[in-house]
């Protein structure tokens, strides 16, 4: 209990950590290195062909399921939410409503609190966040896209076996 009592007292964790103005200058300095802004951007290297990912994670499931598997992929660019809400069949008041949870729920997990007010001292009162977010949706949504044009165009020329309308 003494040991807690001095540690508190100094201002360090229990067991020898950072004090609180060490945490924060290290935190500021990691900002530095990596700003929120970079983190907007969604550009994969090329590298990536989504048939290749596809082919590598049929080689782990049973065979007979694979087809059906792709064309569940293939009736949507979203078919990968299983059991989630049908997003794109939502109207736009429907989505928000859908969206202000998850938004939430993300919030909350990252920051480890469901205080708002704590979220926005931690944000702050500048778009910055929002301008990153809108920016690495639209920039992954390209990338969900082109994925899944990869996809259809594979099962067209029969790279792919996929049994269509499931």
């Amino acid at each position: 209990m003494a040991r807690t009592a001095t540690a508190s007292a100094r201002g360090r964790t229990p067991k020898g950590g950072l004090t609180i103005a060490e945490r924060a200058a290290q935190g500021r300095a990691a900002r530095r290195k990596v700003p929120r802004s970079s983190q907007a951007i969604f550009a994969p290297d090329g590298r990536r062909d989504p048939i290749a990912v596809l082919e590598r994670q049929a080689a782990t499931r049973v065979p007979e399921l694979v087809p059906i598997r792709n064309g569940r992929m293939l009736s949507s660019p979203l078919a990968f939410y299983r059991g989630a809400a049908a997003i794109e069949r939502m109207n736009p008041k429907g989505l928000a409503a859908y969206g202000r949870p998850c938004g939430w729920t993300l919030a909350r997990a990252h920051a480890r609190s469901g205080d708002r007010h704590a979220l926005a001292a931690y944000v702050g009162d500048r778009p910055v966040l929002d301008r990153a977010v809108l920016e690495f949706s639209e920039s992954y949504a390209e990338q969900n896209q082109h994925d899944y044009e990869a996809l259809a165009a594979a099962v067209k020329d029969g790279r792919i076996v996929a049994e269509p309308g499931l």
